[in-house]
Formats: C-alpha cells, structure tokens, sequence
C-alpha cells in the first residue's frame, strides 16, 4: 500500500503581494506545490491520500480560493481516496461542525472524507485512525485488530518547534498534547500536521511531521515544506521546490550601491534606524522591490524603562523626581542639569 500524507496547506494565508497569474504570489506557489503533489500520486500509483489538517486560514474562507482546493481536491480524487481531519484553523470552536470543508461532507463528494472526530477507518488490509484536532481531552481507541496507519492534527511532547524552541510548557492547559509513544505503541506509521517544521519523531514505527505547504512566514525560513510517502516499510518526506527568501539590512533606510534584485526571490527589509521615528526615503525602497514581494521592518534602539519607588511623592517636586530617576539609573544629577531642567520646567 502507497500513500501521501500531507497538511498545514493555509492557502489562503497570505493573500497580498506580487500578483503571479492573476492569484496572489503565495496563493500561487501553494497551488503550484498542491499540483506538484498530485502529479507525484499520479506517477507514484498512490493508493490512498491522508490529509492531516489545515486546509485554510480560518473556518470561513473566500470562496475564489475554496475553488483552488476543490480543484486539487477533485484532481487528487481521481487517483485515489482522500481521508482528511480538520485543523484548529479549520474550524469555528463554538460550532466545530461548521468547518471550512464542511461542503465536503454534506455533499457527499465520491471519494472525499472529512473527519471531525477520531474515526477509525477500514482501508482493506490496514486501518487508519484519522484523529482531528482536539478541542478537549477525548478517550482515544488502543486495541487495533490490524495494523493501522494515524493522522492526527496537534501537538505531541517530543516535537519542537518552527524556531527550534521545545514543547516544553509553552502548550500546558492550551491545547491536548499527545505523548510519542501513543503512536509507538499503537501504529505502523503516523503522519502529524499543526507544527510546520518537518521532523521525524521516530523512525520504526514512522512518526513524523508533514511539514507545511511553503514557508508561511519569516518565522519558518529554515523550515522544509513538503509531504509524506509511504509504502509502509519505510516513509520518505518529499520537498517542495519553495521561493528562496532573503533578508536585507539598510542602515537609516539608506540603499547600499549595486544592490541586485531577484524578482523570484521573496525580501524582508530591516530598516536599522539610530533614532526612534526617524525618517527615510521608504518610497525609494518600495521602488526598489516593486517587481518581487517584500516586507519592510523597521528596527528601533532599544528603550529603557526604570521603576522607582517614591516615598511621599505628593512632597516631591518635578525637580525632585528627575533627580530620583537618575539616581535610579546610577548617573548623576549635575548643577547642570538641575539648572536645564528648572528651566525647562519654567518655560511649560
């Protein structure tokens, strides 16, 4: 049995930017990587796809992109079965039957399944349990009469994060987290979606994450968006050919001479300013990047904040309280500037 797992699409994510065949040009490179997948099942000879959950930005998507998904969605269905779960982003968490592939089911589209709770599903020789994000702590099956494939949306304690960060406690009492060895103890392979950084949390049996569909912000740069192939006996992650990304510095807006521009490459611009507010020629560096897509980030020195305990400060004068605060900060307080402050003071 061959199959391709693969979730975290988001392709409605970003929806702004270079405008690549009349879609936006993120909208455009994940329809592309979608396309690429079903050609891959196509020559492959996939016998069944499994889609782990997050098919959009939110639970109510523009319909001109619901149209992509359901194009890939019916292409992919030609080939084989999809079985899918829904995400936390694909979901209202007030009412987590009206998902955004919703339609999907109620029309009873041939060869589409979308789960909203863990389904235990027969797929001839094996099984698969198709667990969806979790909205609360939910009794989760053990006993397996065959071997049984799992997807699931979520979290799981050994993973890390996009930027490499440990689980840790950063999701205690915000979402159900599963332990590894769930999926040990129970699969023959187990294909993850929710965090975008492509990882294998074991190797017999498979458990790992897909990876997402491209980079979907700067936070993943060094993340490898991709999908699942299996034949049971041994998982490969395949990679998506994803737009290159590349971050500039300009010191106070300030374009460095014979700077060469790639349109196919994807920019983030950190504008170092020495002051807070400064001005620069910002419309010069959008003219700069007006044939590629480019985010502009303006960095700021660091502030400085002291808190001063004051006793009877209905006592204190303005001049008092200046003087505090630089003691505070271990400078002095000259004649000086007691001097400019009074004076200050005096001409408000």
């Amino acid at each position: 049995m061959k199959l391709i797992i693969w979730g975290d699409t988001h392709i409605d994510h970003a929806t702004n930017g270079k405008l690549v065949n009349n879609l936006p040009q993120m909208v455009a490179d994940i329809y592309n990587n979608l396309k690429y997948m079903v050609d891959f099942a196509r020559d492959n000879h996939v016998d069944f796809a499994l889609f782990a959950g997050d098919m959009y930005r939110n639970s109510k998507p523009l319909i001109q992109y619901k149209k992509l998904i359901h194009e890939i969605l019916l292409e992919l269905s030609d080939i084989c079965p999809i079985y899918g779960v829904v995400g936390n982003h694909d979901i209202n968490k007030h009412d987590i039957k009206n998902h955004a592939l919703a339609e999907l089911t109620s029309l009873q589209v041939p060869c589409i399944n979308i789960y909203t709770e863990p389904t235990l599903v027969n797929l001839g020789e094996y099984d698969l349990y198709a667990i969806p994000w979790l909205v609360r702590d939910v009794p989760l099956l053990t006993d397996f009469d065959k071997p049984t494939v799992a997807i699931f949306h979520g979290t799981v304690d050994t993973a890390t994060l996009q930027n490499g960060e440990e689980i840790g406690e950063l999701t205690v009492g915000k979402e159900v987290v599963l332990p590894t060895n769930y999926f040990t103890d129970n699969f023959v392979v187990t294909g993850l979606s929710h965090i975008h950084a492509t990882q294998v949390l074991s190797t017999s049996p498979f458990v790992g994450y897909t990876g997402a569909s491209e980079r979907l912000d700067w936070g993943e740069i060094h993340c490898t968006p991709g999908f699942l192939f299996t034949d049971i006996e041994s998982t490969t992650h395949i990679p998506f050919n994803v737009r290159q990304r590349k971050n500039l510095q300009f010191r106070n807006g300030i374009i460095e001479p014979g700077i060469v521009i790639d349109n196919d490459t994807l920019y983030q611009v950190e504008v170092i300013l020495d002051t807070y507010k400064q001005p620069y020629d910002r419309a010069a560096i959008i003219k700069l990047f007006q044939n590629t897509s480019c985010k502009i980030v303006e960095r700021y020195p660091p502030s400085t904040r002291t808190n001063v305990s004051i006793p009877n400060p209905d006592k204190l004068t303005e001049t008092d309280l200046v003087r505090l605060y630089f003691e505070s900060i271990n400078e002095p307080f000259t004649q000086e500037l007691e001097n400019l402050c009074q004076e200050i003071l005096t001409s408000h």
